[in-house]
């Protein structure tokens, strides 16, 4: 039971705030093998070709338009991708 409870804790994981009035800052924590963390940031990039990329706290981060939120949710559970959002 443990060990399962660890595989729902590894599940790469987008981070979610809010920036500004109209702006969403993101955040991409790797978990697992490299590869798959280039190929989910490649597909992000091309669903989210608007997205600045800035660093916020010293992290990484692509800031998107809070009415891109819903295709972030959507691009989310398509992928397997855990999302935390701080609002």
């Amino acid at each position: 039971m443990a060990g399962a409870l660890n595989n729902s804790e590894r599940i790469p994981t987008f981070f979610a705030k809010s920036f500004g009035n109209e702006q969403i800052a993101v955040r991409f924590e790797q978990i697992g093998s490299k590869a798959r963390f280039k190929s989910i940031l490649g597909r992000f990039r091309d669903e989210f070709p608007l997205a600045k990329y800035q660093e916020l706290d010293n992290r990484p981060s692509w800031i998107i338009s809070v009415s891109q939120h819903d295709k972030l949710v959507d691009f989310c559970r398509r992928y397997g991708l855990r999302l935390s959002e701080d609002k």
